[in-house]
């Protein structure tokens, strides 16, 4: 997969996920095979995602890398399902459905985006005091 693809994948996600962030797509880990009845190993790039919000059974910090002979096993595969998507590669103009499913096939449908359609932001820290709480029937004048 080229590195510029990855790039665009790695922006959609973060641009519409609210609770994944993408924190590495150079790093390399080992990647098991099966090739001819015999497993093999080597290394390849993987997309590390981050859990950035608590959701379900994935707690903050948890962290899966998703390896780039997956997504392109599963690019190669979509390619053939869909002859536009061949398209919107070319150009690094994949949508965020196209990254959703691609994460999630490769993933062996273990990761699932829920991409929202606006562009996220992430909210600024602020720290609460006795004036900014966020339950206002708590606030009690002094």
């Amino acid at each position: 997969m080229r590195t510029e693809l990855l790039e665009v994948m790695a922006q959609i996600i973060t641009a519409h996920c609210y609770w994944i962030r993408v924190t590495d797509i150079t790093q390399h880990h080992a990647y098991a095979f099966v090739r001819d009845g015999h497993l093999m190993m080597t290394t390849c790039r993987h997309l590390t995602l981050e859990v950035t919000r608590s959701r379900g059974l994935y707690y903050l910090g948890h962290k899966w890398h998703v390896s780039e002979a997956d997504l392109d096993q599963v690019l190669s595969i979509m390619l053939r399902e869909d002859p536009s998507l061949h398209r919107r590669c070319h150009e690094g103009t994949l949508t965020k459905e196209d990254v959703e499913i691609l994460v999630n096939r490769a993933s062996y449908g273990i990761i699932r985006l829920d991409m929202v359609d606006d562009d996220y932001t992430p909210p600024a820290f602020s720290c609460h005091t006795r004036n900014n709480r966020t339950n206002p029937s708590t606030n009690h004048p002094q």
